[in-house]
């Protein structure tokens, strides 16, 4: 079901709000967290500090008990900082497919709900503890054995604030991004698949030889390797996010010579695909059938874990990849005009492939 039949018709504002960008939401949630808080804050510091400058004059004595009041408000401040950290580090990036997926929407609308909780609460707070701190700055300067029952209720007050740190923790606990599916799990049974590939004649390691080539996911031991091997085969450089999603590389003799980096993604309504991020393999070992065993590997985990997508982009001038893919059944759906940024020609073909289902 698309979210037009969700939320209503194009031009209706619920279909306006659900097509913020969930970030856009946790951004405003983390601002007023941080803005209203300290907003909050100063205004009590100010109410605070204008009457005991004020009755000071009359009893300079009240100055040094009545400053707790201003710690008070101050700690509005700091409450708001706090939760600010703490939503900040709730923000995960996720694929372009994937930002209005309801599992984003719903950790946006948590980020931004747990902000304006919190930070309206210590607005809130923040005015009480400054008027009552006020009151009590101008009792204790009339009678000084009003202090301390002023202060008992200037106490309460300033839990205010923390009742509302504690509901926004507890709300953004519900900020949830959408995880990322293992695609190598479930139905791909095992993450290490034996393969024995029988060389061509046109082999550069020898007639009829046997090559003994393994499958393995990215590990902590072998993602050096696998870095130097796509500083090799690509133009583009990729930062760490790449390295954390379902990858697959073949070895021999323990040395990484190619890789597949592909990764699931859900699009809207539900259904899910596979984008291959990268097919790569070393010049001296291509026409052994490592990029065939190692496409044929993801086609099948998409046939068996039933994905009917699979898709890729190519830049346009790469013919030999275009061929590649085609003798497996892929087909150019589309062109993207400046997709790259710093390769030339900058354009791109989208390659799509659909996956036919293994019956069970």
């Amino acid at each position: 079901m698309s979210s037009a039949l969700i939320v209503g018709d194009a031009s209706s504002w619920a279909r306006a709000l659900v097509r913020i960008s969930p970030y856009t939401f946790s951004a405003i949630g983390i601002a007023v967290s941080i803005g209203v808080s300290v907003l909050g804050a100063a205004w009590g510091i100010y109410i605070t500090g204008s009457s005991l400058i004020g009755a000071a004059i009359k009893a300079p004595r009240i100055t040094s008990k009545n400053l707790i009041s201003v710690i008070f408000c101050e700690a509005v401040a700091i409450y708001g900082v706090i939760v600010a950290i703490i939503l900040q580090t709730k923000l995960e990036s996720v694929p372009a497919s994937q930002i209005y997926a309801p599992e984003s929407l719903r950790a946006g609308y948590a980020i931004f709900a747990s902000g304006i909780i919190v930070g309206f609460a210590n607005l809130v707070c923040g005015l009480c503890v400054g008027i009552i701190g006020s009151s009590c700055a101008l009792s204790d300067a009339q009678n000084s054995s009003l202090f301390v029952k002023i202060l008992v209720i200037e106490i309460f007050g300033s839990a205010l604030g923390l009742f509302g740190v504690i509901v926004g923790i507890i709300m953004s606990a519900q900020a949830s991004w959408p995880t990322k599916v293992d695609f190598y799990s479930a139905a791909a049974a095992a993450a290490v698949v034996s393969l024995t590939i029988s060389a061509g004649r046109e082999s550069q390691m020898g007639a009829g030889r046997e090559v003994s080539i393994s499958l393995d996911g990215v590990r902590d031991k072998n993602v050096m390797q696998l870095k130097k091997l796509n500083t090799v085969l690509f133009p583009v450089r990729y930062n760490d996010k790449y390295y954390s999603d379902a990858l697959a590389s073949a070895y021999y003799s323990d040395i990484c010579v190619g890789a597949i980096a592909c990764r699931l993604e859900k699009k809207e309504g539900g259904a899910v695909c596979v984008y291959i991020m990268t097919l790569g393999v070393l010049a001296p070992y291509r026409g052994l059938g490592i990029g065939t065993k190692l496409l044929n590997h993801v086609l099948d985990l998409c046939s068996k874990q039933n994905v009917p997508e699979i898709y890729l982009h190519v830049q346009t001038n790469n013919e030999d990849a275009i061929n590649f893919y085609k003798k497996f059944g892929f087909e150019i759906t589309e062109t993207i005009q400046n997709y790259y940024t710093n390769i030339t020609p900058p354009d791109c073909y989208v390659v799509k492939k659909f996956v036919t289902q293994t019956k069970k």
